[in-house]
């Protein structure tokens, strides 16, 4: 031990030169495995140079195109501005590309056309064009709402008020002979009047035009029905008058109000009246009931139906 101390260069030197001879035997070993390692992985097939066929007919029609003038296409969007959106009901809405309309029923389309502001919350009961239309009657008519001239009819803004259905004035009172029978006022302020069929009532528009016999037999008991039949000698309309009975007046009278200026009209059925924005205009009642009228504007023929107010 002494020994290897005195000599311990010696001793350390000797030990790394063997680890590199062993080292070196090692890295020769595997050297000549290398040839058996590739043999294996070397092919004999010959390399292939060749390039794929292009896809000649994209290349041609790109040419093709290519060959074309540039063709600008219209959009709504700007280079410089966003598009526009509309937060409503928690979605982001573009008017001009329609979608969800924000005043419904008036779609998008319809209110960029003509320039209407779609974020006005009132919009719908707004007049564009003051010509006392709103911008949903507007769309109703199918009209302009930013040209006054262009309009709904006057005739829209009337309303039914009132339906009066009134006791017909004139009463079958009795028969006086087999050829003549009495016609009375419900009220008795006129003379009673023996009438025959075929002539005309005094201080009326009616005459008698037929007598209708009836009788009903109950309990034993026969009741005279007998009815007379009287023509309006205008219009030509008939009204049955059953004997001893007062029936309701064949013109009720129908109260209309034209929204907008008040004006208030009490017009029999079939009467005419005219409104203050066409004076020159006549309009005809020509149905009413209890909710509802039709009126018929005079030389055109075209009904209107007047909704309760």
């Amino acid at each position: 031990m002494d020994w290897i101390k005195s000599q311990y260069d010696r001793v350390a030197l000797a030990a790394l030169g063997l680890i590199a001879l062993a080292s070196a035997g090692v890295i020769s070993m595997q050297a000549m495995s290398f040839p058996e390692s590739f043999a294996g992985q070397n092919s004999a097939k010959p390399a292939d140079n060749t390039l794929p066929q292009p896809p000649t007919d994209a290349i041609a029609t790109e040419i093709t195109a290519l060959a074309q003038p540039s063709e600008w296409v219209a959009s709504k969007a700007s280079l410089l501005v966003s598009k526009p959106y509309i937060l409503k009901d928690g979605m982001l809405i573009n008017p001009l590309e329609g979608g969800t309309p924000l005043h419904p029923p008036i779609p998008n389309e319809w209110i960029v056309k003509f320039g209407l502001d779609y974020a006005d919350t009132q919009l719908l009961d707004s007049d564009a064009d003051n010509d006392l239309f709103t911008v949903i009657e507007e769309f109703e008519a199918q009209t302009d709402p930013t040209d006054p001239k262009s309009r709904p009819n006057y005739a829209s803004k009337l309303r039914l008020r009132e339906f009066i259905s009134e006791r017909f004035r004139l009463k079958f009172s009795s028969i006086a002979d087999a050829e003549t029978f009495t016609v009375n006022t419900i009220d008795l302020k006129d003379k009673t009047q023996f009438l025959k069929v075929g002539e005309p009532i005094k201080n009326t528009r009616f005459k008698l035009i037929a007598f209708n016999p009836k009788t009903i037999e109950e309990d034993g008991l026969v009741t005279d029905v007998s009815e007379l039949v009287l023509e309006d000698e205008v219009t030509k309309e008939k009204i049955t008058l059953p004997l001893e009975q007062e029936v309701n007046s064949p013109n009720p009278i129908g109260v209309i109000v034209n929204l907008l200026d008040g004006q208030e009209f009490r017009v029999l059925r079939n009467g005419e009246f005219s409104i203050s924005q066409e004076p020159d205009v006549k309009y005809k009642l020509i149905d009413i009931k209890a909710g509802r009228a039709e009126i018929q504007r005079a030389g055109s023929g075209k009904k209107i139906e007047v909704s309760p107010e």
